[in-house]
């Protein structure tokens, strides 16, 4: 959890072969959350993405993850979000560096779990972030749930 890496890294270097299947690809307007963690006015545009996580039939991770629309080129639905976002923004010139981070147990909310299919996974872990690069730019907020009955994260305090 402290290791700053993509969500399917992290999955492979817990020994599972991670499928990542793109649920919506979105562009419109931030939210006030996504506002905040972007320093973006309610006027500037944004890409959403949904993606799920599993290894064969099982979800592991579901993703919200938002990007600045300006720093996409092109129809963003010619894109293969399927890859890690970390490659694509470096491919952009935005190299990630860092991100803070807040965890939390939560339940998936309603919305996202009736549209998805993923009752009965209660709880779920969230970690929220705001992904940064090495210039102090903040290029993605991001939401993952990850099964509260698979994954257990261990963090070094001092």
């Amino acid at each position: 959890m402290t290791r700053f890496e993509s969500v399917t890294d992290m999955l492979k270097g817990l020994g599972y072969q991670p499928k990542t299947l793109v649920l919506s690809v979105e562009e419109g307007l931030p939210d006030l959350a996504e506002q905040e963690a972007l320093k973006l006015s309610p006027s500037d545009r944004i890409v959403r993405l949904v993606r799920l996580r599993s290894q064969d039939d099982e979800p592991l991770i579901l993703s919200v993850a938002t990007l600045i629309r300006e720093h996409i080129p092109g129809p963003v639905r010619h894109i293969d979000w399927s890859g890690s976002l970390s490659d694509f923004m470096r491919s952009q010139g935005r190299a990630l560096s860092f991100s803070t981070a807040r965890l939390q147990a939560v339940n998936m909310p309603a919305e996202i779990s009736t549209r998805y299919s993923l009752g009965g996974f209660d709880p779920w872990f969230l970690t929220t972030e705001t992904v940064i690069t090495a210039t102090g730019e903040p290029v993605l907020y991001a939401q993952d749930y990850h099964r509260g009955d698979t994954f257990t994260f261990n963090v070094l305090r001092r």
